[in-house]
């Protein structure tokens, strides 16, 4: 079974509730309590980013005091006081916190939501995979090599190693990136409203430095130099269909998720193997989830880097000389 996990915010935020409904007349009680609040609010949401599984979303304060949490290509985002009024918005959209039921005390709304985003069956085709795993991998500067001196022993840590190096190179590009996404298209939002192009999201922007390397990487990831990488940091050399079978190569689960794709069952009812690979295909399609989000978010920041420069052409032709900005291509992950 998927494991999903609890949103701790709702525990940590005890005082929110007190804000929301104490009579005190006292104005200093009143500002009191309303800062205790929000860094009440702050605290467990910093809590919750710390001590997520790596799998979950991360939520990040963005412009206006709101919480932003991106899952796939859904954007939730709530103030504090939002979250104390029962409310929050999706995509835009106001619905009722409450709305989504709790079925259980262990589940929430962002439980609710994330779940389908969860099941996905993690069906990242594999070149995409092994073209992201080669450009986070390009970004770290201690990844291990096997030598010639290095045997099955050395092999297994060496990959166990580089693996995790760059999952949690996926942790922080994720978030980086879902981050950024937010800026630009807030700017692009606001942008008829204020009609400043300077105030328009910019890749030059110190802030975008680590989204746009990636960006870079992804752009010089070749067959020739994917192939030599998977081989040689991950040591995967077989030809494999899909991101989950790619993710579990070389654990007990290698082989296990493309013969349950062809209907050949590969587990033994209630044994502890077939708990364990499961455990395993599990895991991976969570992180292949987290692959796609990444994949969709570059593609996205690329689009609407076109909105922009559309924006500026339109206001260039009023006279003025205002650069376009470019990103290298990453066709190779448009699919």
């Amino acid at each position: 079974m998927i494991k999903f996990f609890t949103l701790t915010i709702t525990l940590l935020c005890a005082t929110c509730v007190s804000a929301a409904v104490f009579n005190n007349s006292s104005s200093e009680y009143y500002d009191y309590l309303t800062k205790k609040t929000i860094e009440d609010f702050n605290t467990g949401v910093k809590h919750y980013n710390e001590s997520k599984p790596a799998s979950a979303p991360g939520v990040y304060k963005g412009a206006g005091q709101k919480f932003n949490i991106v899952i796939k290509n859904n954007r939730i985002q709530f103030t504090v006081l939002n979250y104390i009024k029962d409310e929050m918005f999706v995509n835009g959209f106001q619905v009722k916190r409450s709305a989504f039921g709790l079925k259980n005390k262990k589940t929430t709304w962002i439980h609710l939501l994330i779940s389908d985003a969860i099941a996905d069956d993690g069906d990242l085709d594999a070149e995409t995979t092994t073209i992201l795993l080669a450009a986070l991998g390009g970004l770290e500067k201690n990844l291990e090599e096997v030598g010639m001196m290095c045997f099955m022993g050395c092999e297994k840590d060496v990959k166990k190693n580089n693996k995790k190096k760059i999952l949690d190179s996926l942790e922080l590009q994720h978030n980086d990136c879902s981050n950024q996404l937010y800026a630009q298209e807030d700017t692009i939002k606001k942008y008829p409203s204020y009609n400043m192009v300077s105030l328009l999201h910019s890749t030059f922007n110190p802030e975008f430095a680590s989204v746009k390397a990636l960006i870079q990487k992804v752009s010089e990831a070749n067959t020739k130099k994917v192939k030599e990488f998977m081989t040689k940091k991950m040591l995967v050399t077989k030809n494999y269909q899909t991101c989950v079978e790619v993710i579990t190569s070389g654990t007990v689960a290698d082989g296990a998720y493309g013969a349950l794709e062809k209907g050949i069952s590969v587990m033994t009812a209630g044994g502890v193997a077939s708990m364990v690979i499961e455990e395993e295909i599990e895991k991976a399609k969570t992180i292949c989830v987290k692959m796609e989000e990444l994949r969709t978010c570059l593609v996205t920041l690329k689009k609407n880097l076109n909105t922009i420069n559309s924006i500026k052409r339109s206001v260039n032709k009023s006279g003025y000389n205002i650069p376009l900005e470019t990103l290298p291509e990453i066709k190779n992950i448009e699919r």
